[in-house]
């Protein structure tokens, strides 16, 4: 036998997906936690700062959700085609106030 074979071992022959699969069934580090905070929270801050309704695209469904709040039939907005559990949804949103709704809604 050669030194150079002697120091040479042999490495188990792990298939690639089950090399995957061990790979992501481990825990993330606080190093990997923390930087994709950062950027969730970066990513959530531009959102906020740059799109004047924070991000959101379902006016008519907060609109629903405050006439429904305020005792009106939200679906007698013709424009308003949604399932009637997206009323409940919003009326979270619609008792927000506006500023505290566009920060609030990317997060």
């Amino acid at each position: 036998m050669q030194p150079r074979d002697a120091l040479r071992t042999a490495a188990p022959e792990v298939p690639l997906a089950a090399a995957l699969r061990s790979w992501l069934l481990h825990p993330p580090g606080p190093v990997a936690v923390t930087l994709l905070a950062v950027v969730l929270v970066a990513r959530a801050a531009r959102v906020a700062v740059v799109d004047a309704q924070g991000g959101m695209d379902n006016a008519f469904v907060v609109h629903a959700g405050q006439v429904w709040l305020q005792g009106g039939a939200p679906y007698a907005d013709r424009r308003f085609l949604y399932l009637p559990s997206s009323v409940l949804f919003a009326a979270g949103q619609a008792m927000l106030p506006a500023p505290v709704l566009r920060v609030a809604a990317p997060v």
